[in-house]
């Protein structure tokens, strides 16, 4: 018997079939799933401190993160820390003053 002469003797999909289908589907995603959940649940995002002061400047996001975030270095490797951030009462005074400024600023004695 060929393959094509078995599927004329068993006929179309049935009721039955469909019934075993949906069933089989739903055992397999309920058995899976808490397996699966870990893909979802275990990573952790790249996140950081918000500072809502520095918002009113129009900076861009690495502009923001290299003024308000402190580094750290994990692995050999220096990043931002995720869970801190600096706090200054004058966010604007940091920005506006230059770097020329501060280091031609000569220290008392």
């Amino acid at each position: 018997m060929k393959y094509d002469e078995v599927l004329e003797l068993v006929g179309p999909i049935g009721r039955y079939q469909k019934i075993i289908l949906f069933a089989l589907v739903g055992v397999t995603f309920q058995t899976n799933f808490p397996s699966l959940i870990f893909v979802f649940l275990g990573a952790i995002p790249r996140h950081w401190c918000y500072v809502p002061e520095v918002d009113e400047f129009n900076l861009t996001q690495s502009e923001v993160q290299n003024l308000t975030l402190p580094w750290e270095t994990k692995d050999g490797v220096w990043t931002y820390k995720s869970c801190q951030a600096y706090s200054c009462p004058d966010w604007t005074t940091v920005i506006n003053v230059s770097l020329v400024e501060l280091y031609s600023q000569t220290c008392p004695l």
